[in-house]
């Protein structure tokens, strides 16, 4: 007959660093997240508004892309 040494404690221990560690790494995540949408909400405040260039002529058009 097999006999377990696994003890209650052990099984416990593991569990409780298990949880810590899930917990931890659902943290970082959110942390991360929560980075990256502040870093893509400040750059796009500071976008200039887009007005397009007009020209009164294809000439005045022409010399400015040149």
């Amino acid at each position: 007959m097999r006999t377990n040494n696994t003890t209650l404690e052990a099984v416990e221990t593991f569990t409780v660093k298990f949880a810590w560690g899930f917990a931890a790494t659902v943290l970082l995540m959110l942390l991360l997240l929560a980075l990256l949408l502040v870093a893509g909400l400040a750059s796009s405040s500071f976008a200039q508004d887009a007005q397009p260039k007009t020209f009164a002529s294809a000439g005045e058009a022409a010399s400015a892309l040149l």
